[in-house]
């Protein structure tokens, strides 16, 4: 095996791993929608942040290994013109992660909208909590006044 062909190697399995990892935060995204649609989300919407943000780390860190090796490879494109099959292959999970990629940002984003609304009826609740408690408030004391 040359040193372009194990190169090739370490990138699939570089984007292997990464797939990996995005199916997880996939599914912790996900699952994270269904705790927001419940009444009041719970401490367990956060703790799946926290595990989701030390997989998106590690993504971040599989980025930087295949930038490295794929930037810094002379000759890339030159050399991968003997090898078409195999950059065929990184093609193609390099298509499959990029569509996880963007799964994850829509359930993200999703999952924003919910949270947002729950963030402003709850906020909205308070207020009109807080209405309700001043005129409360301001009855009794006219009544003691009386």
């Amino acid at each position: 095996m040359t040193d372009f062909e194990a190169k090739l190697n370490i990138l699939k399995n570089i984007l292997i791993e990464k797939q990996e990892f995005l199916n997880i935060i996939l599914n912790i995204t996900e699952n994270q929608e269904a705790v927001l649609l419940e009444e009041e989300p719970p401490e367990l919407f956060y703790e799946m942040n926290d595990i989701k943000q030390l997989h998106i780390n590690k993504i971040v860190e599989l980025d930087t290994n295949f930038n490295d090796i794929f930037l810094n490879t002379p000759d890339f494109e030159a050399k991968a013109q003997s090898h078409l099959g195999k950059v065929k292959e990184l093609q193609q999970l390099i298509k499959i992660v990029t569509d996880l990629d963007l799964k994850v940002r829509v359930a993200e984003e999703t999952n924003k909208k919910y949270a947002s609304k729950l963030k402003g009826s709850s906020l909205e609740e308070k207020r009109q909590r807080a209405i309700a408690r001043d005129l409360m408030n301001k009855y009794k004391n006219n009544q003691l006044d009386d």
